[in-house]
């Protein structure tokens, strides 16, 4: 499987953005050594709120898990190897409702 580029990767997340779709995405785990793919719904791209370095971009998730419980995920530019639109929608006023 051929892998996007970087901007091409922004450019899908963005879109599934706009779309209000889950995005299906790989990356590679500094926890646990290891790719992992993760059904998420898209936040926004860019850095931190906090971060003192503005120049590290970061994918800007949300992970909803199965019992309802939410997780935020923050994934670096160079984590993420691949991006795929998902046809499941998202809404965040139910989301957080």
């Amino acid at each position: 499987m051929l892998k996007p580029p970087p901007v091409r990767k922004r450019e899908i997340f963005t879109d599934a953005m706009q779309m209000k779709k889950k995005v299906e995405i790989t990356f590679f785990s500094l926890v646990q050594a290891q790719e992992i793919t993760l059904v998420l719904v898209p936040l926004e791209f860019g850095p931190l709120a906090y971060a003192y370095d503005k120049r590290n971009k970061f994918y800007h998730c949300l992970e909803v898990k199965n019992d309802g419980t939410l997780k935020l995920v923050y994934l670096r530019e160079g984590q993420v190897r691949n991006i795929v639109i998902l046809e499941n929608s998202f809404e965040l006023t139910t989301i957080f409702a």
